[in-house]
């Protein structure tokens, strides 16, 4: 090996460390930040946060096992018990004013309220987050404003 591939295997190595610490040092509200720059990419092209490929960077395991078991659902039936965009509140959105707050962070546990307009019409949303040895994940998502008050676990629990 000649200096050049070693300095090449130096700069690989320390490129690659910081953004490690930063994907397991990113906070909750960059977590659901970087969720609604999904979500809207999701709209041109691209998957979903809730897709299969992508649950692992957003959703505890809790969540994760409900939305598989609501796939298992949709593949018998047509359709499951998630019938709705939990992160704009509905089927269908129009959405304005989009703000995500700070986390309040209590050990390894976090809240933070999402705030927007769908249709003109102001939605607030509570999200719960938990550390987990990889980074923070959503554990549950709960309506506060609107016409219909919802927690994402009992929707695909079938409780709401």
């Amino acid at each position: 090996m000649n200096r050049r591939h070693v300095l090449i295997g130096l700069l690989v190595v320390t490129s690659i460390v910081p953004a490690a610490t930063y994907a397991a040092e990113a906070g909750p509200t960059e977590l659901v930040n970087v969720l609604y720059k999904v979500q809207a990419a999701a709209q041109k092209k691209g998957p979903m946060p809730t897709d299969k490929s992508q649950r692992g960077k957003f959703f505890d395991s809790n969540l994760i096992k409900l939305l598989e078991d609501d796939d298992k659902i949709v593949e018998k039936e047509g359709m499951g018990r998630l019938s709705f965009d939990p992160f704009y509140a509905g089927q269908d959105f129009k959405i304005t004013r989009l703000k995500v707050g700070q986390a309040a962070i209590d050990g390894d546990k976090a809240r933070l309220r999402v705030n927007f307009d769908n249709f003109e019409k102001p939605q607030e949303l509570l999200y719960q987050l938990v550390r987990q040895h990889d980074g923070w994940r959503i554990s549950n998502i709960s309506s506060q404003k609107g016409e219909t008050k919802w927690d994402l676990i009992s929707v695909l629990q079938g409780k709401d």
